[in-house]
């Protein structure tokens, strides 16, 4: 579940979530989940790490 709200959110930078009428439907590219993993691809996931810290010192959560 974990991974499926990321991908909702768009706080991956692997993968992408698409809703339909009933359901969501996810994508995840091999490759770039690889090198996430690996911690090569971690440009997005420190901006996100970034902003949850702007946001959560303000008093406001994201």
């Amino acid at each position: 579940m974990f991974l499926r709200l990321g991908l909702r959110r768009g706080e991956f930078p692997f993968g992408v979530a698409i809703k339909f009428e009933k359901q969501w439907r996810y994508y995840i590219n091999p490759e770039r989940f690889r090198r996430w993993m690996a911690g090569e691809d971690m440009g997005r996931a420190r901006e996100v790490s970034a902003e949850c810290e702007l946001t959560t010192t303000k008093g406001v959560r994201p």
